[in-house]
C-alpha cells in the first residue's frame, strides 16, 4: 500500500527528481549512517541465512531422529508381535 502510494506520488509530482535533489548537503552528514545501515543490512542478511541453515539442519536431524525412532518403534512392535504369536502358538 505504501509502495503503491509512493509510486502514484512519483507519477504525479515527478517524485524521483524531487527526491534526488531534496537533501544534497545531507549526503555527507548521513554517509556514515548510510554505510552503517548497509553494514546492518548485510549483517541481518547473514544472520538470516545462518538461522535458515541452522533451522534446515535441525529439521533434517529431527527428521532423521524421527525416522530412527519410527524404526525403533517398528522393530519393538515386530518383536512384541512375534513374542505374542510365539507365546499364543506355544
Amino acid at each position: 500500500d505504501h509502495l503503491h502510494r509512493h509510486s502514484s506520488y512519483h507519477d504525479q509530482r515527478n517524485g524521483h527528481h524531487f527526491h534526488f535533489h531534496y537533501h544534497p548537503h545531507h549526503r555527507h552528514h548521513h554517509f556514515r549512517y548510510e554505510a552503517a545501515a548497509a553494514v546492518v543490512v548485510v549483517v541481518v542478511v547473514v544472520v538470516v541465512v545462518v538461522v535458515v541453515v541452522v533451522v534446515v539442519v535441525v529439521v533434517a536431524l529431527a527428521a532423521a531422529a524421527a525416522a530412527a525412532a519410527a524404526a525403533v518403534v517398528v522393530v519393538v512392535v515386530v518383536v512384541v508381535v512375534v513374542v505374542v504369536v510365539v507365546v499364543v502358538v506355544v
